[in-house]
């Protein structure tokens, strides 16, 4: 079970570590060999991390809590995850097509920060089945695990826990940690590098949190995560180039 801590705490910790992700960030862009593992460092960070925080928090006479990747059902966290991603994704293909069908052509100017002189109306499949492999395993290892780990299976709990969520019962408790997880997700990713467009992904992270919650995994949201990386890729590249 996480500790019980103050919310302030948690998100003081929290601009503290991406503080220190965003000078590491800027550190070794210095150095084009150290920055092309940049991507690397930050996996390993993610990972370790909680459980440096939490043996740090956990008292010495009780056990330090274990981020497990399912609590229960292997089977139904492996379902969670595959329907999720077949049923949103599926979606955000039809809106993704739909929305720069109509909006790209005849504009040369910009569509949701594409360029529409680079997009075709055809989608062609861009990578080659080796490249795919190579994707998919960057965004399941080096992406999707770390970034769950850390924000769906050790902060998501952890607000969850904190002291001022606790008036809350319900689905307004978990929803609350849902939204400022995913909250903090966002603001994580644009002090990073300051990109206006990562704010985006605050969107997807209340899906990954609501997941994690319902399928009680991690396993579940790394799932759907990757397949989501993957296919906004597909979608970028086999559209646009």
């Amino acid at each position: 079970m996480m500790p019980k801590l103050n919310l302030k705490k948690i998100i003081l910790f929290f601009c503290g570590f991406i503080l220190f992700l965003s000078i590491l960030h800027r550190i070794l862009s210095f150095s084009p060999f150290l920055f092309a593992y940049i991507s690397l460092v930050f996996a390993v960070i993610f990972l370790l991390t909680p459980e440096l925080v939490l043996a740090r928090l956990t008292p010495e006479n009780q056990d330090k809590p274990q981020i497990k990747l399912w609590q229960h059902s292997l089977l139904k966290s492996i379902i969670w995850g595959v329907a999720t991603s077949v049923i949103l994704l599926g979606a955000y293909w039809l809106l993704h097509y739909f929305w720069f069908k109509y909006s790209c052509p005849g504009n040369s100017g910009f569509s949701l920060g594409r360029n529409c002189s680079n997009y075709h109306s055809t989608f062609t499949y861009p990578f080659s089945l080796l490249k795919s492999l190579d994707l998919l395993a960057f965004q399941l290892i080096i992406v999707a695990f770390p970034e769950e780990f850390f924000y769906r299976g050790f902060l998501q709990p952890l607000l969850y826990k904190s002291t001022q969520l606790q008036r809350f019962t319900g689905f307004k408790k978990i929803g609350a940690a849902i939204f400022l997880q995913a909250l903090l997700f966002a603001v994580g990713h644009f002090l990073i590098d300051f990109n206006p467009m990562r704010l985006s992904v605050f969107f997807p992270a209340l899906f990954f949190g609501f997941i994690a919650w319902k399928s009680k995994s991690i396993l579940a949201p790394i799932i759907f995560h990757t397949a989501a990386n993957y296919i906004s890729l597909l979608l970028e590249n086999g559209f646009f180039n």
